[in-house]
């Protein structure tokens, strides 16, 4: 999601693009491997991304970044520590970006990080928190305006 309120989905897959190294290929896992991303490679993955319906209100998105930019004096905590499983390869994260026209870019500012369906880490600041709580809510709204198909 942007500053606006437009959602994007990236998804990239190999067999998308053969000949082409995975990890030099996704821009977001790039992105997200270097934690810096700058606003032409942000652009960039958004031109790459399917847009999705709007379905954020001005006032909440003005709320989000609220929200964004107070959780970036928190700290990642550590809930566990996964053990490798060949049963699982990974988890979601959610990171917040902010850009300012004075940075060349922006450095991730972790939000959560889950393993196997399991949250391992999470800012521990009251605003992280509750972003965490507001991404749930989007996410669940959209799965139901979906007929729960995502």
């Amino acid at each position: 999601m942007d500053t606006a309120g437009n959602e994007y989905q990236f998804s990239f897959s190999s067999s998308d693009h053969p000949g082409v190294d995975p990890n030099a290929g996704d821009r977001l896992l790039q992105a997200q491997w270097d934690g810096v991303i700058s606003g032409s490679e942000f652009a960039l993955i958004v031109a790459e991304s399917k847009a999705l319906p709007r379905r954020v209100t001005a006032v909440e998105i003005q709320h989000g970044l609220a929200l964004v930019a107070a959780s970036r004096t928190g700290t990642m905590e550590t809930i566990w520590l996964p053990s490798d499983s060949p049963d699982c390869c990974g988890g979601p994260e959610i990171d917040s970006y902010l850009f300012a026209p004075q940075w060349n870019g922006s450095v991730a500012r972790g939000i959560e990080r889950y393993y196997c369906g399991s949250l391992t880490q999470r800012n521990e600041a009251r605003p992280a928190r509750e972003l965490s709580q507001w991404i749930g809510r989007l996410l669940l709204r959209a799965r139901r305006s979906d007929g729960g198909h995502k």
